[in-house]
């Protein structure tokens, strides 16, 4: 399956739990590596308060599909009142 979002990236599950949060969305990209998406109700235009309020969580998240041998990890944060105000952070192995 290919996403309307990117070329290039297929869909592999939504809604997945990981400890105490949940994926939104979760694709596997061609290199390999993961993209989550995560969408907040209430997000910071600011990115390195989104970090503070979130990072904790996105590094749980990047951890966990690193694990699995991926090259690296998109972590997509994107508020649900204003679809203009995303953050992405990018986590690689090693």
């Amino acid at each position: 399956m290919t996403s309307r979002v990117a070329p290039g990236v297929s869909i592999a599950r939504a809604l997945v739990q990981v400890d105490a949060g949940r994926f939104d969305a979760l694709a596997r990209t061609e290199d390999g590596g993961w993209w989550v998406v995560d969408w907040k109700t209430t997000l910071s235009a600011d990115r390195e308060d989104a970090w503070t309020e979130h990072g904790r969580q996105l590094e749980r998240y990047a951890r966990t599909l690193l694990a699995t041998g991926a090259p690296s990890v998109q972590l997509t944060l994107v508020s649900l009142g204003s679809p203009d105000v995303a953050h992405t952070f990018t986590r690689t192995a090693g």
